[in-house]
C-alpha cells in the first residue's frame, strides 16, 4: 500500500533568487534550498490530487519526509503539539533549569532589561558562572533527574555564548547524568 502523505502546516517557502528558494518547517527545524524543478515536484505532490507517479520523486520525497516537510495524511500535527505541551506541563516525569552562564553581552540590544554595565563587564570581573555554582548545578542534577525520563536546560543571558565554557563544561556533565540514568536530555538558547 502507498503511503498517503500531505504538507505540513508549518511549511514556509522564501524565493531567494536565480530559480531557488529556502525551504523551512517551523515544526521540525527542518531548513534547505530548494530549485524550481523540485519545488514543482512538492507542488505536484501536494496539490489537490496529488502525485500519481512519484517514480522521479524519489530521492525529493525521502529528504522531504525526513524534513518534516510532508507528513503521513493520518497525523494531526496540532495535536501532536498539544499532546507534547501537555506531557511537559502535566507529565512530572522530568526536570528542566533555565540556566545563565553569564551576564556578558556583546549586542546591547535596545529592548534588553539588563543594566548597560554589566554588557560591558569583562569574564575576568566575576559575570561568568563560578566554578562553585556550576559543581552545585551538578550536584542538583545528580539529585533531581528522574530515572527514564528527561532533563532539559534553556540557556538563557546576557548572550549565553559568551559563557561558552561554562556550557560545554555543563552539557558534558548534563550528557553524563542523562546516559547513566537512561534520560532524554534536551537542550534550546535563548
Amino acid at each position: 500500500m502507498i503511503e498517503k502523505l500531505k504538507p505540513s502546516r508549518y511549511n514556509h517557502f522564501v524565493e531567494i533568487g536565480k530559480g531557488k528558494r529556502l525551504a523551512f518547517n517551523a515544526l521540525s527545524c527542518g531548513l534547505g534550498e530548494m530549485d524550481d524543478e523540485s519545488y514543482q515536484k512538492y507542488l505536484k505532490l501536494t496539490g489537490d490530487n496529488g502525485c500519481s507517479d512519484c517514480s522521479d520523486c524519489g530521492e525529493l520525497l525521502t529528504d522531504l519526509k525526513k524534513g518534516g516537510f510532508l507528513v503521513p495524511e493520518d497525523v494531526d500535527e496540532l495535536d501532536g503539539i498539544r499532546a507534547g505541551h501537555y506531557k511537559m506541563r502535566f507529565g512530572g516525569n522530568g526536570f528542566g533549569l533555565t540556566l545563565l552562564p553569564t551576564y556578558n553581552c556583546n549586542f546591547a540590544c535596545d529592548y534588553c532589561y539588563e543594566n548597560s554595565e554589566l554588557h560591558s563587564m569583562s569574564p575576568k570581573q566575576g559575570s561568568v558562572m563560578s566554578d562553585e555554582v556550576i559543581e552545585n548545578i551538578v550536584k542538583l542534577c545528580e539529585k533531581e533527574i528522574p530515572e527514564k525520563s528527561s532533563f532539559s536546560v534553556t540557556w538563557y543571558g546576557g548572550e549565553p555564548l559568551m559563557g561558552k565554557k561554562v556550557i560545554e563544561k555543563l552539557t558534558n556533565e548534563f550528557i553524563r547524568i542523562c546516559e547513566e540514568k537512561e534520560s532524554e536530555y534536551q537542550a534550546a538558547m535563548i
